[in-house]
């Protein structure tokens, strides 16, 4: 890459004219000619708004905005569900309010799905990603459509698209990251003609398969993710990353740590534990936990679940390490969460009863469900879908189920005392005759 070029040109030829990147620089006092520093003050400006106070509205108009499903594509729905019901021998009238539910529905997982990219992206676990890559990957995120896999490749997003966005593995991301980083190095000596094909063709969709296809080709079964028994091996602070990079590669952890610099430069900053599990050979060899440590403190804790939660089996194992480390006192509330959902995970699938104070945990009443991932648990989601919720959620907060809701819909209705989930008004263009139900709970 010529040194009077950025990065981003190269898939974005005409960035350094983007008024927001004019308007950037500008700002700052940079010549909006000089086109590397007018692109790098866009993205010192984007870093800071993400870490301001401002971050939380930001992120959500940024989801609202770009990660909402377009009417075209709940039509199509709505006809695909029409199409499959007529086949079956029935019959589905499309009125107004099963229209706004399918729009709904299709909005919260496609939001959710690039939320989970976004949120990754800004958060201190993608530190070692320049922030220029973090800006091609989710420009190029958006127009991801369904993945095919027959072709290896992802489809162009369209108007009638309603998939969510693609899974996030931040081994692939991190791996990804550090082939965009030597294929830019000014003076590289790393060579990879596979990889130095796909990135000077531009198109993160093949770079990103090609990544994930890499990084689930040795991935461990569901067999041996059955096994407990293994041992803990310390990656001592100060070393170079390279073993423990090495021991991670191909395992499909979606650990950053497997990728790029990040094993380097987190074990830089402190020691790093990783428990092993036995593999077919009987030699602890398939990562299932690990401990990060920094300043002498826990610093992060993960699992191979998904968006790196732990394993149910694997909490007892983690539990018993980070009793021997310094910091582990900010862990023990996830701790106990994760063994209480797991105990009504157990109950929910035996058919037991939950328990008043069960249910108030569970659709988190008197505090957030904390969990060892970057994202919440999915198993919340996954036990309140079998769940009758007005009916919890009437035992817990004492109201009728006839004035409790849990849509949108619903909750414009007069008499609701009580509303389970977001409730986003901004679609209303009068607010005459309103009313709100007593309590949000979204």
């Amino acid at each position: 890459m010529p040194k009077n070029k950025h990065p981003l040109q190269h898939f974005f030829p005409d960035i350094g004219k983007e008024h927001a990147v004019q308007r950037s620089a500008n700002k700052v006092g940079v010549s909006g000619s000089n086109i590397p520093l007018a692109v790098d003050s866009y993205l010192q400006r984007m870093r800071e708004i993400f870490t301001s106070p401002k971050a939380d509205s930001f992120t959500e108009t940024l989801v609202e905005n770009h990660a909402s499903v377009h009417d075209k594509g709940v039509e199509s729905a709505l006809r695909l569900e029409q199409k499959i019901a007529r086949e079956e021998g029935h019959h589905i009238d499309i009125d107004q309010g099963v229209r706004e539910q399918m729009k709904e529905n299709l909005n919260a997982q496609t939001q959710e799905s690039f939320e989970r990219w976004l949120t990754y992206l800004t958060s201190s676990d993608s530190d070692s990603i320049p922030d220029w890559q973090k800006y091609y990957m989710l420009r190029s995120l958006l127009k991801f459509g369904s993945y095919d896999k027959n072709k290896q490749k992802f489809n162009k997003r369209s108007k009638e698209t309603v998939a969510p966005y693609p899974e996030l593995n931040s081994e692939a991301l991190a791996m990804v990251s550090e082939k965009l980083t030597e294929h830019f190095a000014e003076k590289s000596t790393q060579s990879d003609t596979v990889w130095d094909n796909l990135i000077d063709g531009g198109s993160f969709g093949k770079i990103y398969s090609h990544a994930m296809i890499t990084v689930v080709a040795n991935a461990s079964t569901v067999e041996q993710k059955e096994i407990i028994k293994g041992s803990w091996t310390q990656f001592a602070k100060g070393g170079n990353g390279e073993e423990l990079k090495a021991s991670l590669e191909g395992h499909n952890t979606g650990w950053c740590t497997a990728g790029g610099t990040f094993a380097r430069d987190q074990q830089k900053a402190g020691d790093f534990y990783v428990y092993y599990t036995q593999d077919t050979d009987k030699k602890d060899t398939i990562p299932r936990i690990a401990i990060r440590m920094e300043q002498d403190r826990i610093r992060e804790v993960r699992g191979v679940g998904p968006d790196q939660e732990m394993e149910p089996q694997m909490l007892p194992v983690a539990e018993q390490q980070m009793s021997t480390l310094p910091g582990k006192e900010s862990y023990e509330k996830k701790t106990a969460d994760m063994k209480h959902l797991t105990s009504l995970e157990k109950k929910n699938t035996s058919g037991e009863e939950l328990t008043k104070e069960d249910m108030r945990f569970l659709y988190e009443f008197d505090c957030t469900i904390e969990g060892f991932g970057y994202k919440k648990d999915p198993r919340i989601k996954e036990i309140i879908a079998t769940r009758n919720i007005k009916t919890d959620l009437s035992i817990v907060t004492g109201f009728p189920k006839s004035s409790i809701s849990v849509t949108e819909q619903e909750a414009l209705k007069e008499g609701v005392q009580y509303h389970y989930g977001n409730l986003n008004l901004g679609s209303l263009t009068s607010a005459a005759g309103l009313t709100l139900p007593g309590t949000v709970n979204g």
